[in-house]
């Protein structure tokens, strides 16, 4: 008499193996977003990482070549080597890693630790701009592990000799000017003359270290006349680099000829203006 063993797949084996499946392809997806992160962060990351190596080789004149021009308009060659001289983690510093890197249209963003040859370590963060399509360091920050101790190096109009200033002091990078806008309203190219038939002037601020809650104030004004449109008031609702649009209109008015100031302002305390021409 012969006998027959019927072997069934039990369904929870099928469940199981569909259900990894799905977490694979979950951990891929977040591999490769970190990835693509990576990349397209290259750039600022670069930026930094070559600094530090000019400052490793006793470069300093390199190293400061590497700031933006708003960097050094506040901040001399030799501040800047004072600074590195107060800190041996930075002039003679073995390694640097990043933990955070962010960007947002031309402003960078970085976090991470800087390690000395004799094993010290201390956090570090960056701000970068984008100048003629290469990045610059527009402010650096050194920290102690503790939230109460920090060094800054920056473009803040609170930036003092001594250094020990504190980076949430927002500042006004750029506007740029144009008669065209994106669809979100922010301009991409700026422009020195625009026409008096443009319907609009729109202006986008740049403002770098931006804290939540701050008013970003907007007004033109017709220099010869003194007339003027604004100001226009708008609130900052994310801390880092931002940028926020504005728009004038006349209505169906030409725009008078002559030169035009729009003046930017921050409550708190920075303020920066810039001239168009309409012709």
């Amino acid at each position: 008499m012969s006998s027959m063993t019927n072997i069934q797949q039990h369904p929870l084996s099928h469940s199981r193996g569909k259900a990894m499946k799905i977490i694979l392809g979950i951990l891929g997806a977040i591999v490769l977003i970190i990835i693509l992160a990576m990349y397209f962060t290259q750039g600022i990351a670069d930026t930094a990482r070559n600094q530090i190596q000019a400052i490793r080789d006793g470069d300093i004149d390199k190293a400061y070549s590497m700031t933006s021009k708003a960097f050094q308009q506040v901040t001399s060659l030799e501040t800047f080597k004072s600074f590195i001289n107060n800190y041996p983690v930075l002039k003679k510093n073995k390694d640097i890693s990043f933990n955070e890197r962010k960007i947002e249209g031309s402003f960078g963003y970085l976090s991470g630790t800087i390690e000395g040859q004799d094993g010290s370590k201390m956090m570090i963060e960056y701000q970068l701009v984008k100048e003629n399509d290469e990045w610059k360091i527009q402010a650096m920050k050194l920290s102690t592990a503790g939230p109460m101790t920090s060094d800054t190096l920056n473009t803040s109009a609170n930036s003092t000799t001594n250094l020990s200033v504190d980076n949430s002091g927002a500042s006004i990078h750029g506007v740029l000017i144009n008669d065209k806008s994106d669809r979100s309203g922010y301009v991409e190219t700026d422009k020195t003359t625009l026409s008096k038939f443009s319907p609009r002037i729109y202006a986008t601020a740049q403002v770098a270290a931006a804290e939540t809650g701050i008013k970003i104030m907007a007004t033109l004004v017709h220099t010869a006349t003194g007339e003027k449109i604004g100001p226009s008031v708008n609130t900052i609702t994310k801390k880092g680099n931002v940028l926020k649009a504005f728009s004038f209109s006349r209505g169906r008015a030409l725009w008078p000829v002559g030169e035009y100031q729009i003046i930017i302002t921050l409550s708190s305390g920075a303020s920066k203006t810039v001239k168009v021409n309409v012709e």
